[in-house]
């Protein structure tokens, strides 16, 4: 602790403190209120059924890898189960991730470091996705804690590094198959060093050096411990070990033949879209991050304000490393058949580590005119940022209009979840009976239900599109489509109708300059909504 306070002055512990609690209440506020998306309520239900021993978890390669199930799975034992509970660990971690940049201040630069946080803490896309049940915050933060201990690493290395690196590289698969892709980055990147090095005839590496350095009781740890983590969870702790199989073949198998399937019907330029949309000051100092950081690996006697002399040579490597990160992520993600939102946190995150670099280097030269006009840039960034987060995190976090939005659940679900809970309390303690549902499941209906409905008596049933099928529970909710199929005894129901998921098919084509003005100050989609309607039939009496 004694180190440590000689290290950080009380302004800065106190200016780091402060954000990271406010980011933990930007995650916290209201984090059960909004309705589950599809995939957030299919996680949260698995989650919960592998606790309650409904099922034993499998590996299934649709549903990504087996670390969300069971994160998820002790949230519920730690907090009990509830909205709140299934996406408290993606909060958890969005708020970790804030801290993390801290470790590395003395290495990329305070301004860097702090400002990175920043938009971490208060950026809408990782905002958004820090309260959203899916594993891409997950894959984000290990990426995260991975480039700041190699940047510690490369400073300072000790014992402990190599195994706790392999445990992370090894997490990154276990949560989806977006940790194989930075892995492969990763290699890439490692091979061009050493391949330029042997072509510059300039000796070992910086990473060489470092390797050696340890022993190799480490590199032996790190092994064990990689393949720990990854046999662990494909093996479902024991229980299935065909999934280690599933999981090294399988499931790059089965998301690579998605790849012609287009999942998602984005164009490559989603991405794009959304980084100017929401991200446009993370773009704009990111560039200059990103120039600085070139400039240097041209000119290596180029200094990049805020980098230490003692780390300088290995830290601007690994600033080059942020670069090709973005750009082979940006552009792997986007040229990838499956496009949806949730993916710009990948190529978001280096960005947003430039973007820290970049500012830095704007206030190093704010006696300049063009560094002053950049920080006149910064406030309006600023300005924008908060706008953007407040629209899509607390104005209106349902509202299929948004870019980061995709294919949103209702607002009505939770509100008839409830009423539905309500019943079967009422019934059981008037009549000593539960509460009979029966969901349609026809065009995918069955989420968010399976969720909201987890500890009700229900029942799916497809053949309620069939002629002269007649309902004989206390309460159906019907699709659009079922209730054109000419259901009988329906009268004997009260009828509400229920929105259960919107969507916006996106077409680039009209986003015009106007279109996009609206977008941004009114959320005016530029083109129709989609959405699938539902009736929830309540029988009449009750």
């Amino acid at each position: 602790m004694e180190r440590l306070r000689g290290r950080i002055g009380r302004p800065e512990a106190l200016a780091w403190g402060l954000l990271v609690l406010g980011a933990l209440v930007l995650r916290l506020i209201d984090l059960g209120d909004r309705s589950f998306h599809h995939d957030e309520s299919q996680i949260a239900y698995f989650s919960w059924s592998t606790i309650t021993q409904q099922h034993t978890y499998e590996y299934n390669p649709l549903l990504h890898g087996p670390w969300q199930y069971y994160a998820t799975a002790l949230t519920y034992k730690l907090f009990g189960v509830s909205d709140f509970a299934a996406r408290s660990g993606p909060a958890l971690l969005g708020t970790l991730m804030v801290a993390m940049p801290f470790f590395v201040r003395r290495h990329i630069g305070r301004i860097a470091a702090y400002s990175a946080a920043v938009g971490l803490a208060i950026g809408p896309s990782y905002l958004y996705y820090s309260r959203f049940t899916r594993e891409d915050i997950h894959i984000a933060a290990m990426t995260l804690a991975v480039i700041v201990i190699v940047i510690r690493m490369l400073d300072t290395p000790r014992r402990w590094h190599p195994p706790v690196l392999f445990a992370l590289l090894a997490a990154t698969l276990t949560v989806k198959e977006s940790g194989l892709i930075f892995g492969f980055l990763c290699a890439l990147f490692i091979v061009a060093l050493l391949v330029g090095a042997r072509v510059r005839h300039t000796g070992r590496t910086r990473a060489v050096q470092v390797a050696l350095a340890v022993g190799w009781r480490p590199w032996v740890l790190a092994g064990l411990a990689f393949v720990l983590v990854y046999c662990a969870f494909f093996s479902s702790f024991g229980s299935h070990w065909a999934g280690i199989w599933d999981g090294i073949y399988e499931g790059p198998k089965y998301w690579i033949d998605q790849h012609d399937v287009g999942r998602g019907g984005e164009r490559w330029y989603l991405y794009a879209g959304i980084l100017g949309g929401y991200e446009w000051p993370v773009v704009l100092f990111g560039l200059v991050g990103a120039i600085a950081v070139l400039r240097w690996a041209v000119r290596p006697s180029t200094e990049i304000p805020g980098f230490t002399d003692r780390v300088v040579p290995h830290v601007r490597v690994l600033a080059v490393f942020l670069v090709w990160l973005f750009v082979a992520s940006f552009t792997g993600y986007s040229i990838a058949g499956e496009r949806f939102a949730w993916l710009i946190l990948h190529p978001l995150l280096p960005l947003l580590l430039l973007a820290g670099i970049g500012l830095q280097v704007v206030w190093a030269g704010r006696d300049r005119v063009l560094p002053r006009v950049a920080l006149g840039l910064l406030v309006l960034g600023l300005a924008s940022t908060v706008y953007s987060s407040y629209r899509v995190n607390a104005d209106d976090p349902v509202d299929p209009s948004e870019l980061l939005v995709t294919t949103q659940s209702g607002p009505e679900i939770p509100a008839a979840s409830q009423r539905l809970h309500d019943l079967d309390t009422k019934l059981q303690r008037s009549q000593g009976r539960r509460l009979s549902i029966t969901i349609d499941p026809n065009d995918g209906a069955s989420f968010p239900w399976a969720w909201y409905l987890r500890d009700l008596q229900v029942s799916y049933d497809a053949g309620v599109r069939t002629p002269g099928y007649t309902p004989s529970t206390d309460a159906l909710v019907l699709t659009a489509g079922s209730q054109v199929a000419g259901l009988g005894g329906l009268q004997a129901y009260d009828a509400r109708p229920i929105l259960l998921r919107s969507g916006w098919a996106r077409d680039w084509g009209d986003a015009t300059p106007r279109a996009w003005w609206n977008w941004y100050f009114k959320r005016q989609a530029w083109g129709p909504l989609s959405d699938l309607d539902e009736t929830l039939f309540i029988r009449k009496g009750l």
